[in-house]
């Protein structure tokens, strides 16, 4: 009689998942609620929308057929009736998962080198916070690179929480720090943070925050940018966004966008370093151009976008692993990067991070182990303008439609 009802339970619930029935699970998969899935002999059916790389036996997120079939068939009844909706009312989806922290790897390391000027050439980092508070340090590096083009002489850099102008003198500024060891905010700090200061030479920046999650509101976040005093200090530089928690608590980076001027030559083109740790992320990486709302500066006509996997600490050994210029197509392209061990399928992007995407603005969606990535935009055909790279971590309960 239990195979029965189990039976019966089965046939009510597929009705409300899919008329194809339940799919064999995967755990690198996310699934949105309500979905049956099958692992080896047992069928399990999603508690709510479940993010990738979550184990089936997460009660949080699945529970067994079993569990919801009594263990006999109830006293004087011959068979067991199917339940009505209010029976299985416990299995809606919550109206916000806000509470509950996000699963698999962090983005612990968020970097973007690129061409820094003044005024609309400098290099603006927006980025977001999930599930807690967290302590966030964000460096402005110049002098340090070591590069064939001229590096920015004396990075200044400009914190703001969600601002509604990006000048440095208007709403919203945190923290304004011209060179490091003038920022009593660096002192007396735990090992972590230490190690990342010790990476700034003379004249190069930084400042340590701690960085509010908005009760997990995608809209609001902060701003860093770092600028060039004058026009003949212009040069490449960095800027630098990292966790300092080491994965201690809930907190975590899901986002940083950069945005900064792209030039025809590799030293000025946008490259976005990123580092995850602790489980794979499923991340979206977008490249806009024109988009961009830009006053007065031309924006990059058509960007072009290249992922890279990191084979060795000094980043000597490095391969492209996915290329797109249209988002919405196939990549039929080149690259000077080498070997080319590409994916090149169009990517289905989420709705949260697709609304501003333009057809000839470039976008990749993959499912990343624990390892270092670069994401590098350039223009085609050689083209320039201002650009913006897009890193993000995708969170399941911000795809939604407004």
């Amino acid at each position: 009689m239990k195979a029965l009802a189990v039976l019966s339970v089965f046939l009510y619930l597929s009705t409300l998942v899919s008329s194809q029935g339940p799919a064999t699970w995967n755990q690198s998969t996310a699934y949105t609620h309500p979905a049956l899935v099958i692992n080896g002999t047992t069928t399990y059916l999603s508690l709510q929308n479940v993010p990738a790389d979550t184990d089936i036996t997460n009660t949080t997120y699945w529970s067994t057929l079993d569990s919801l079939v009594p263990n006999e068939t109830p006293s004087g009844s011959d068979s067991l009736t199917t339940p009505d909706a209010s029976q299985v009312a416990d299995l809606d989806v919550p109206e916000s998962n806000s509470s509950t922290p996000l699963t698999g790897g962090r983005l612990i390391n968020l970097s973007t080198r690129g061409f820094v000027g003044t005024g609309e050439r400098r290099m603006v980092g927006g980025f977001k916070v999930y599930g807690a508070d967290l302590d966030i340090i964000v460096r402005g590096f110049g002098p340090s690179h070591n590069l064939t083009n001229k590096a920015l002489d004396d990075p200044r850099l400009v914190w703001k929480t969600s601002p509604t102008s990006l000048k440095a003198d208007t709403d919203g500024v945190i923290s304004e720090v011209d060179d490091y060891d003038q920022n009593s905010r660096l002192s007396g700090v735990n090992e972590l943070a230490q190690s990342k200061i010790d990476k700034l030479i003379a004249k190069e920046t930084a400042d340590i925050q701690t960085g509010s999650n908005w009760s997990n509101v995608r809209s609001n976040g902060y701003t860093a940018f770092i600028d060039a005093k004058t026009d003949a200090e212009a040069g490449v530089g960095r800027i630098g966004i990292n966790d300092l928690t080491d994965f201690t608590g809930d907190g975590q980076l899901v986002n940083i966008a950069t945005r900064s001027y792209v030039g025809n030559h590799e030293d000025h083109f946008l490259v976005a370093g990123f580092n995850i740790r602790g489980g794979s992320v499923q991340v979206c990486i977008r490249a806009f151009g024109p988009s961009m709302n830009l006053s007065g500066e031309q924006s990059l006509a058509d960007p072009i976008l290249e992922i890279i996997q990191q084979k060795s600490d000094y980043h000597n050994e490095k391969k492209v692993i996915y290329m797109n210029d249209n988002w919405k197509a196939d990549f039929t392209g080149t690259t000077d990067i080498a070997p080319f061990d590409i994916i090149s399928q169009k990517s289905t992007v989420p709705y949260y991070l697709n609304k501003k995407l333009l057809d000839n603005e470039a976008a990749a969606v993959l499912t990343l182990d624990s390892g270092n990535y670069t994401a590098r935009v350039y223009g085609k055909n050689g083209g320039t303008g201002i650009g913006r790279v897009g890193i993000d971590k995708i969170v399941d309960e911000w795809n939604v439609s407004e």
